[in-house]
């Protein structure tokens, strides 16, 4: 009862007032915490009472009646000469109501056909598609090195096809030798005379594995061997095991690893000939002898890997 009587707008008394002030009062001489927090909580009562007050308090004196609304319209318009109801507006009345909410609703009119001799239909218009611009990444800025993935795609005369060719007719050709025996990597592509054309035999030697013309492994003593690949067109299920067992990797060679691997393996003449029309490449030992080219058809596999210690001349 006594909260019904706290939240009441009627009363002329305002105890939820009087209540604020007495807590407010009491709230001074605080110096606990405990005492702190009930302070909060009767502040929160008194706010949860005070909402409730506000929402009994009524505003609603004035109430809008659409049957009220209606007929104040009626005698607005009418000017008060027809107040039966049964009959409503006239013709006159209407046009008056009209002309006094034009102002209120400000619209643009359709545009129709009139007094036309056919009517037609208006086309649809036509949504252009919009083109969204392409961004220049930065990526494709840079310039691409082209890809030689097989050897007709490309002009006969340039130079990295035609050593790759060449690199591959001498690999088979020392295969066939070798009684189709893998032949060791580091035989195959040193050049003992030059450090730059054992990188570039090298370099062109990638180019053999990555396009399936040659298979580079290691045999029973962990060296690498090279052996050449016959790709056939037709047996697509060979292409894709072979594209599947692929693998990358970096090598690097020093000139003091170059000099090591000629002495390891006793190289004494290059198997891949330099190109006729190959530049002449700087060579470590321009004094080397000359007799050197004239063993070059001579190929005795005598890595360490398979066929070792078989001579066998071309």
């Amino acid at each position: 009862e006594q909260v019904q009587e706290v939240v009441n707008p009627s009363n002329e008394d305002d105890l939820l007032f009087e209540k604020l002030q007495t807590v407010d009062r009491l709230f001074k001489p605080v110096r606990n915490t405990r005492e702190a927090a009930l302070d909060s909580a009767s502040l929160v009562n008194i706010s949860e009472l005070g909402k409730k007050k506000a929402q009994a308090l009524k505003t609603d004196f004035l109430r809008f009646n659409a049957a009220d609304f209606c007929d104040k319209v009626r005698i607005k318009v009418s000017n008060g000469i027809n107040n039966n109801e049964t009959y409503g507006l006239s013709p006159c009345d209407w046009v008056k109501l009209g002309l006094g909410i034009t102002p209120f609703f400000q619209s643009t009119p359709v545009l129709n056909f009139m007094c036309g001799a056919f009517e037609r239909d208006v086309p649809p218009k036509k949504k252009k598609p919009v083109k969204e611009k392409e961004k220049e990444s930065e990526s494709s800025k840079v310039t691409k090195p082209m890809q030689l993935s097989s050897f007709q795609e490309t002009e006969r005369g340039e130079l990295t096809t035609a050593q790759v060719e060449h690199l591959l007719k001498t690999l088979w050709r020392f295969y066939e030798a070798n009684r189709k025996q893998p032949i060791c990597f580091f035989e195959f592509v040193t050049n003992p005379n030059s450090y730059g054309q054992t990188v570039e035999n090298i370099f062109y030697a990638s180019f053999l594995v990555r396009d399936g013309h040659a298979n580079v492994f290691l045999d029973d003593d962990e060296l690498p061997v090279i052996e050449p690949l016959q790709k056939d067109l037709n047996d697509a299920t060979s292409a894709q095991q072979q594209a599947g067992q692929k693998q990358q990797i970096v090598m690097t060679i020093t000139p003091a690893e170059w000099r090591d691997i000629v002495s390891n393996f006793k190289i004494e003449v290059p198997l891949i000939q330099p190109m006729k029309s190959q530049p002449t490449v700087l060579t470590e030992n321009n004094h080397s002898n000359k007799n050197a080219h004239q063993k070059t058809n001579d190929f005795d596999g005598k890595g360490k890997g398979k066929g070792k210690g078989k001579r066998i001349d071309t």
